[in-house]
């Protein structure tokens, strides 16, 4: 590669739309050296053990371990089917090339590849540097289609969209993983506790037990509480970065060619949520691209724009 992949990942993060998800990921750092200090009892180097946990963490989710834990979690395998792969393949690397000729300065790992994951919603995402991974149901849009998809999806790894995500996951792996040890530690001091009651006897003994189930359930009740709270607020933060993103794609992909495939994708989109609607059911099929994604038509009136046409 032309570029040292650190330092280019360092640039696309300190980009203006990466904000929200840069403070989520220094809260979480924060929540994971303050959780390290008090399980310490207030020790100091508690805090530096937690910034080394979180540092190590983090290496792991942008090496080749990272993505592939997180294409297993996804559900990404690879095609198997001859067939589709005869299909796709070709359209795909097509993208590939028009993306290094149109921006030779952005590095494409040329190990590159396909997966699918099944699923009747027409999507596609990408997974850190070297995974590209499509649903099922994209299979029932047209070539130019999917090739505006595969587009958008280079784009993301072009400016790594896809290692903030790996890195914004890894860290709420890791602020689980130490809240379950929490828990964990809670438990093992009400057992401690009760079996100390139980060698004392008596009223005592049993007014002690009490005691300790209640104390447990209560900070059980408030690490829970804390959790819902957390996640919701990196839920707004990550999804505010996810839309940004999503935009900045859609222009990658216009500009390797794609533009009329997106359109036609997108305005597939738009009429499927307007009748179902209008059927008063609930959007399913592309519950994926709702979620995180900004609406079909304001995605449309973008691209509108950038090709200079009134929508």
């Amino acid at each position: 590669m032309k570029h040292f992949y650190i330092f280019d990942l360092l640039k696309n993060l300190g980009h203006k739309k990466n904000f929200c998800a840069i403070l989520y990921l220094i809260l979480n750092v924060a929540l994971v050296c303050t959780v390290f200090f008090v399980l310490s009892d207030g020790t100091p180097t508690a805090i530096l053990v937690g910034c080394a946990v979180y540092l190590v963490a983090v290496f792991v989710a942008l090496s080749p371990l990272g993505e592939w834990i997180l294409r297993l979690t996804q559900g990404c395998k690879k095609i198997e089917d001859t067939t589709v792969l005869s299909r796709l393949e070709p359209i795909f690397f097509e993208a590939v090339e028009r993306a290094q000729a149109k921006h030779p300065e952005i590095p494409i790992d040329p190990r590159i590849t396909l997966f699918m994951k099944e699923d009747p919603s027409a999507n596609a995402f990408a997974v850190g540097r070297r995974t590209v991974c499509v649903t099922s149901g994209l299979l029932d849009c047209s070539d130019d289609e999917i090739k505006g998809i595969f587009g958008h999806e280079l784009g993301h790894l072009a400016t790594h969209d896809t290692d903030l995500v790996l890195l914004i996951t890894v860290g709420n792996f890791l602020v689980a993983g130490i809240v379950t040890v929490f828990r964990l530690l809670i438990l093992l001091y009400k057992a401690v506790f009760s079996i100390f009651a139980m060698f004392l006897g008596g009223e005592d003994g049993l007014l002690m037990r009490i005691i300790s189930g209640i104390a447990s359930l209560l900070t059980l009740v408030a690490v829970q509480a804390v959790m819902y709270v957390w996640t919701k607020i990196g839920i707004w933060m990550v999804m505010k970065t996810s839309r940004d993103a999503e935009y900045e794609a859609d222009a990658f992909s216009c500009d390797l060619g794609y533009s009329e495939g997106l359109l036609s994708f997108f305005g597939d989109l738009l009429t499927f949520e307007h009748e179902t609607v209008a059927e008063g059911g609930r959007i399913k099929v592309f519950s994926a691209l709702a979620s995180s994604h900004p609406s079909a038509e304001k995605r449309i009136a973008r691209i509108y724009e950038r090709m200079g046409i009134s929508s």
